[in-house]
């Protein structure tokens, strides 16, 4: 950035801003990414290009975050598991539908690649002589399209409970919406001009 910005005749009308929690969703800088973007004409990110050195990554994949919570019922687990609901069995039935969302999405080919399903962190229970009552599972989505993202939110949002008793309940969303590759498709032309230009 520093080498690119020093190679300008004048950083006039230039914005550099940089997020410190980009990988947590960007949760405290969001709204500046918002007012700074607002006021741009055209944007780079410093996002690394996994296709080799000097690549400009011209497409992005959208992100989507749920939790889904499980409430089950609690009860000695020695003396009267029969009377819990246990959140931990329902919750191991969720992981399974959702990772099979995943490779029921696997055709669903773009230049970015297929949308991924992927549960991430989960708990459960409280105490280890209970049938754990609260389950928790989080679930990292990646999507090529808005289409893809909106599709996929109705089907974790259709996830069915198995285990009798329990009862489920989706937190969250869409947290950003895919860069497509049609959406940067003028500037990635005008930026191999002038880097042709540079020499």
């Amino acid at each position: 950035m520093f080498h690119a910005l020093a190679s300008l005749p004048t950083p006039g009308g230039v914005c550099v801003l940089v997020n410190g929690d980009e990988e947590r969703g960007s949760p405290t800088s969001r709204e500046l990414i918002e007012q700074a973007a607002r006021r741009c004409v055209a944007a780079f990110l410093l996002d690394a290009s996994a296709d080799g050195e000097g690549a400009l990554k011209t497409a992005l994949k959208g992100t989507s975050r749920y939790e889904v919570v499980v409430h089950g019922r609690a009860a000695h687990a020695g003396l009267d598991p029969a009377k819990g609901v246990n959140a931990t069995v329902e919750a191991a039935h969720q992981v399974l539908a959702l990772a099979r969302l995943s490779t029921a999405l696997s055709h669903d080919t773009s230049p970015l690649g297929a949308p991924t399903v992927t549960p991430t962190l989960m708990s459960a229970g409280s105490t280890v002589n209970t049938v754990p009552a609260p389950a928790r599972v989080s679930v990292v989505v990646r999507v090529p399209t808005r289409a893809a993202q909106d599709r996929i939110d109705s089907l974790v949002r259709q996830l069915r409970v198995r285990t009798h008793g329990a009862r489920l309940e989706v937190l969250g969303g869409a947290r950003r919406p895919p860069m497509e590759p049609e959406s940067s498709a003028a500037l990635f032309v005008l930026a191999s001009r002038l880097n042709s230009e540079a020499g």
